[in-house]
């Protein structure tokens, strides 16, 4: 890390992720991970909680009462890989024009440097900006996995992208992005609308429910899906919604039940990211609507859990 290491308070005294050091677009030679704030959200349904663009700062902040080492498996996550925080997109006063295009112009200077970023939402319009970044700078198709309750495949301009929840067929605007290689998991309830599942089976994009999963079993679900996701793909890229996990253990999101539980999940990612992803995201977390602050704990986990699958895939002969 020497040469990139500077201050692990952050800018201004903030906290950065983990305590690892603050890094600079410019340098991230070396690195395997760089995480990366966009603290921004565009709430444009009044029936929606608000507050993700907080999310970055929250969870940051409950970063700092852990660390890296992972007793049930072992070893110290931050000992297996090299991780950096970058901060976050410049998002005040800007059109979301000007904040898409800046994290875009970010996520291809980590992807240029051979790390994997890991950003930190805010809205969940900013996956598609990261996948069109690493879309850009493959040679071959794009994987994309979403672990999430709702599946959000109806039609959208690709060139706005400016919609609070950018649903998922704008991926494939993208040349790279191809349908079959689009995989929702963890999907369920009222929310979810029957003409998304429709145009999903229309495209050959893949919806696995919870009831799928809980019939097939977590191991083999999740097989199932990189399965797809790793078909004849050059890259993979996982999206987080933190309403994959059930209401009841993570409040700060919309409230979405019959969800996964923290173990669950803490497998899925491991599972995920352990067989090789480029990218990742965490978003939809609300802080403000879990006054017992639980929820940004749990997205600390989450994301540890995450970055261990990355550190086991490089140990990996």
């Amino acid at each position: 890390m020497a040469g990139n290491e500077e201050d692990t308070r952050g800018v201004m005294g903030r906290p950065t992720f983990l305590g690892v050091p603050q890094v600079h677009r410019g340098r991230l030679a070396g690195l395997n991970a760089v995480v990366l704030g966009v603290p921004w959200e565009c709430a444009t349904n009044p029936l929606e909680w608000a507050g993700s663009e907080l999310a970055p700062s929250a969870i940051r902040r409950a970063s700092g009462h852990y660390g890296g080492y992972l007793p049930e498996l072992g070893f110290d996550v931050l000992g297996g890989i090299s991780v950096g925080d970058a901060g976050d997109i410049p998002v005040a006063g800007r059109h979301p024009g000007e904040i898409f295009d800046g994290l875009a112009s970010v996520a291809g200077d980590i992807f240029d440097s051979g790390a994997k970023p890991v950003v930190l939402g805010g809205d969940r319009a900013l996956s598609f900006h990261v996948v069109k970044a690493l879309a850009e700078r493959s040679n071959g198709p794009v994987g994309v996995i979403q672990l999430g309750a709702v599946a959000e495949y109806e039609d959208v301009s690709a060139s706005s992208g400016v919609s609070s929840g950018c649903p998922r067929r704008q991926f494939t605007a993208l040349e790279r992005v191809r349908p079959e290689n689009m995989v929702y998991w963890g999907v369920r309830g009222p929310r979810n609308r029957q003409a998304d599942f429709q145009r999903a089976e229309e495209d050959c994009a893949a919806i696995y429910t919870m009831w799928d999963m809980r019939y097939a079993g977590l191991e083999a679900s999740l097989q199932e899906v990189l399965d797809l996701a790793r078909k004849g793909t050059e890259k993979v890229y996982l999206t987080v919604h933190a309403d994959i996990v059930d209401a009841a253990f993570s409040p700060g999101s919309l409230p979405e039940f019959d969800g996964l539980t923290p173990s669950e999940l803490f497998f899925a990612l491991r599972t995920i990211t352990s067989a090789g992803i480029d990218g990742l995201d965490f978003v939809d977390l609300l802080p403000e609507a879990d006054p017992s602050g639980r929820s940004p704990h749990l997205a600390v986990w989450a994301l540890i859990h995450a970055l261990a699958g990355v550190a086991m895939a490089r140990q990996r002969p």
